[in-house]
């Protein structure tokens, strides 16, 4: 079975690898629902793949329900910042 390549004959990328890049300022805005845990859980694993921007406090969803929700913006222009540097303990 032949493995055809994206690339055109040319050397050209395909449609998909060609993208443009997000304009200065893009944003999108994500909706996080679930346990208090687990929303933060997925807001911190957000800041590994996009820069973002803010994050919400939990929002009770309707009802009696356990669950919240929470809102994520994210820059798409930016790339993420890397993780703050775990504390190294002080003189010893």
């Amino acid at each position: 079975m032949a493995v055809r390549s994206r690339r055109g004959s040319a050397g050209n990328l395909s449609a998909a690898e060609a993208a443009p890049s997000p304009s200065p300022g893009a944003t999108v805005k994500v909706r996080l629902s679930g346990t208090r845990r687990g929303c933060a859980e997925a807001a911190a694993r957000l800041h590994q793949v996009f820069y973002v921007a803010s994050v919400s406090q939990p929002y009770p969803e309707a009802g009696s329900s356990r669950l919240v929700r929470v809102y994520v913006r994210a820059r798409l222009d930016l790339r993420p910042e890397p993780p703050p540097a775990a504390p190294t303990g002080g003189p010893q």
